[in-house]
């Protein structure tokens, strides 16, 4: 991690954390330590989690999380932008849920470009142990919308993403091909009562991505549905959507292939980014979307003592 002083929750300085083998840690650094090296940032400061065993080994997952319009650098203090919503939010919340990856969420200036978080991505892999095969993009509402204006610039640089409740959609015609030639990863999450973005932008973002496997438009299917949170996917033997109880990316016990996914919030809301971050299933379903480690997990992940053998399970070589 880096060397330079972090500015801990309570707003007093703190010196970086050594986690080696203690618990994991969660951190803030400000907006002078990346600013310091990439002269023309923009943005403010971001938030850090560090896994247990942070230091015993090479390499690690990370995460990047793009926040929402109301965290923004211009309304939002540092710390509200990384703790109020999202995963560390929910990691706060429950002590359990202790992932066995890097997470970093730098603080936007309400412009979630793909330029800067490119540059934050090149800073994120020079400082901390990342292992650039095993990249993941989340965000929620704006940050969603971010998350999928960094896939049309760069699909190769991530190993799968995650949009919650997002405002906006690809905008390039070519980023669902892309993303199907490398093989990147996409689940998708939306109420159906959202009523601050809508529910287009899930709709043709999923539509865009299943038509590459077949025409097979789920979002066109959602009447189908049954009660409750469903998650749909496409049954590559049929070419026809399947629904299945629940946020998950496992359908008769085995995980979804091709990997696009659209998880459907009856009569929700904006604001299902809760239920999504503090459910183990995203995590376990990113780790396991890595283009070299493939499908190496298929067991349900409840409680931290299950995220050691899930490590070691998708350890890339």
């Amino acid at each position: 991690a880096p060397s330079a002083t972090v500015a801990a929750a309570n707003g007093r300085p703190s010196p970086t954390p050594t986690p080696a083998s203690g618990a994991a840690t969660f951190n803030l650094r400000e907006k002078s330590i990346i600013a310091a090296e990439i002269p023309k940032w923009s943005w403010g400061g971001f938030g850090e989690y560090l896994p247990s065993g942070y230091d015993s080994k090479a390499s690690w997952p990370l995460v990047i999380f793009e926040h929402g319009k109301g965290e923004c650098t211009q309304t939002s203090t540092l710390s509200d932008a990384v703790y109020k919503n999202g995963p560390f939010a929910e990691m706060k919340k429950n002590a359990n849920l202790r992932v066995p990856m890097i997470i970093l969420a730098p603080q936007s200036n309400c412009s979630w470009n793909a330029a800067n978080l490119d540059l934050f991505l090149d800073y994120a892999i020079k400082h901390y142990k990342v292992d650039p095969k095993r990249v993941y993009l989340t965000g929620l509402s704006l940050g969603g919308g971010g998350t999928a204006a960094y896939l049309d610039a760069h699909p190769d640089r991530i190993a799968a993403a995650a949009m919650i409740a997002q405002a906006g959609g690809f905008k390039e015609a070519d980023t669902a091909s892309n993303l199907l030639m490398y093989k990147v990863g996409v689940w998708i999450f939306q109420g159906s009562a959202d009523l601050t973005v809508g529910t287009g932008n899930a709709k043709s973002t999923e539509l865009k991505l299943s038509n590459l496997v077949g025409n097979c438009k789920l979002s066109n299917a959602l009447t189908n549905i049954g009660t409750g949170i469903q998650t749909g996917s496409i049954d590559t033997s049929t070419c026809k959507p399947v629904w299945v109880n629940g946020q998950t990316d496992l359908r008769d016990g085995k995980r979804v292939n091709p990997p696009y996914l659209l998880t459907w919030y009856p009569d929700r809301g904006h604001n299902i980014w809760p239920d999504v971050y503090r459910d183990p299933n995203l995590y376990q379903w990113f780790l396991s979307q890595s283009p070299t480690c493939g499908d190496t997990i298929l067991v349900e992940l409840t409680s931290a003592a299950s995220w050691a053998a899930a490590t070691t399970a998708t350890s890339c070589t």
